[in-house]
């Protein structure tokens, strides 16, 4: 038998579930770099539309960090939003930084407390 029950659901031991979970964070920094070239895009188009940046001069490097600051709501205040547009970008991806990680630990959890076979 292999990792998959009848509903193609992963097993808890099976590798097919490890797959899934090292595809979904592949998924995860796929998307975070996507929204660094919104905010270097963002940057490009309005200069003033961050406050704090270092330089003058729109380094992809610093909107990956940017990025990955804000998806984990660290925010360290070297690099702000001020412009409408990158607010709303930077307060979306606050909130998909904290839902992601839930919905993540709560498929973890129902996999871990769910019956093997169905009754």
């Amino acid at each position: 038998m292999d990792s998959m029950n009848a509903d193609s659901e992963p097993s808890r031991s099976g590798s097919s579930f490890t797959h899934r979970l090292a595809l979904r964070s592949r998924a995860e920094r796929l998307r975070n770099w996507e929204i660094a070239v919104s905010y270097e895009a963002i940057f490009v188009r309005v200069p003033a539309a961050f406050a704090g940046s270092p330089g003058n001069i729109a380094s992809f490097e610093r909107w990956i960090y940017f990025s990955f600051v804000t998806l984990t709501t660290v925010g360290y205040g070297d690099i702000t939003p001020v412009a409408t547009s990158a607010r709303a970008l930077g307060t979306f991806e606050a909130f998909i930084g904290q839902l992601y990680p839930a919905v993540i630990l709560a498929r973890l959890v129902s996999l871990q407390i769910a019956p093997l076979g169905k009754p």
